[in-house]
């Protein structure tokens, strides 16, 4: 394998562990507002929908975003196999 492979992979590597970070924080922060904000606000209500059922459209994005890491990262492994 040659030096530019092990980058990719490095790379992509980062690049999981960053999106599922961010997937992480997010959540967390949803709710952390849901939490502190009043239930009766317009705000509230919104936060409590994002903190209960956010997590399913984020999930998707991740995993959406890990599959077109790992295809970069195979396309990048086949280019090195050449």
């Amino acid at each position: 394998m040659s030096d530019g492979y092990k980058d990719v992979k490095a790379a992509a590597k980062d690049a999981r562990r960053n999106i599922w970070k961010g997937w992480l924080f997010a959540g967390m922060v949803a709710v952390a507002v849901a939490w502190f904000t009043d239930d009766d606000s317009v705000v509230g209500t919104i936060a409590d929908f994002v903190a209960k059922w956010g997590w399913i459209p984020s999930s998707i994005v991740a995993l959406v975003l890990t599959g077109r890491v790992s295809s970069r990262e195979d396309e990048a492994r086949k280019r090195a196999l050449q």
